[in-house]
């Protein structure tokens, strides 16, 4: 199959900003009184939609968007069912539900074209923040906060001298996090809220962050894109813990389409570290 990344992008950035205003709307109408939350089951009905919650509404919204323009298999975290070809889009419609649904934090919106195994194009919008990232194989990476475009380019680095952990409240237990970290000298951390956004290395927040968390690949797939194409080298920044990066369209298991544990980098030293341990443990 041959892709027009360029026209699909175009596209699907009309789709994430059109969404992101309809997750505004349904929001405003959940939290209208001073943030008190109603009966969700009345929106539902105003809304003329039979979802159980935001979710599955964000879900149908984005669906019906996506399918005027691509008749390109959708994976998403609400609808996923078995592929029979290796293109298709995977979609998170409400990454930080609890945060979109409580007011505790941010929450976005993801999508992604994945082309045999990898991505080839990444939105993630945070609504409230006013802010898009987007990634293409075809346009490189740029982020558009409050209508102005920034171009996104990250040089990796060699050394390992005070990167800086960015350690996500996603994560159970932070402090094994910190002591994997260790191992590579690393003894600065931050932390971060809301839903785990492997951007934030671009925007100077830090240089690694682990998921140790259970995720799935329409968690992860946009933010690929995003770094891997504000990589002058197009690698993804996104690895297992043997080192490999991830491939998508994961079905040959209990729970299909969900990623191991990951770590995001730019730091080579650090991958090369990772494998050459692995390595030494089949020794």
């Amino acid at each position: 199959m041959k892709l027009d990344i360029k026209t699909l992008l175009y596209k699907s950035f009309e789709t994430i900003v059109a969404s992101g205003k309809y997750a505004q709307e349904i929001r405003h109408d959940i939290y209208k009184n001073g943030f008190l939350p109603f009966d969700l089951n009345e929106l539902i009905t105003t809304k003329e939609n039979l979802a159980e919650s935001e979710d599955l509404l964000m879900s149908d919204f984005l669906h019906k968007n996506i399918q005027t323009f691509s008749d390109i298999p959708i994976i998403s975290e609400e609808a996923h069912t078995r592929l029979y070809d290796d293109t298709f889009w995977c979609v998170d419609p409400l990454d930080g539900s609890f945060c979109f649904s409580h007011n505790t934090g941010p929450y976005s919106i993801l999508i992604s074209l994945i082309h045999r195994g990898k991505p080839v194009l990444g939105l993630a919008n945070f609504p409230e923040q006013n802010t898009i990232f987007v990634g293409s194989s075809a346009t490189g990476s740029y982020v558009i906060k409050k209508n102005k475009r920034k171009k996104l380019v990250h040089h990796a680095s060699s050394h390992t001298n005070d990167l800086i952990g960015i350690i996500t409240n996603a994560s159970p237990e932070p402090e094994p996090i910190k002591q994997y970290l260790n191992q590579f000298g690393i003894t600065k951390f931050t932390d971060m809220t809301g839903a785990p956004n492997p951007a934030a290395l671009l925007c100077g927040s830090g240089d690694i962050m682990p998921l140790f968390h259970r995720q799935y690949e329409w968690d992860i797939a946009a933010y690929d894109a995003i770094l891997r194409y504000a990589n002058y080298n197009q690698k993804s920044a996104i690895v297992d813990l043997h080192g490999n990066p991830l491939c998508y369209g994961k079905q040959d298991s209990n729970r299909p389409f969900e990623n191991p544990k990951l770590i995001v980098t730019y730091n080579q030293k650090i991958i090369n570290q990772i494998r050459e341990n692995n390595r030494q443990k089949k020794l």
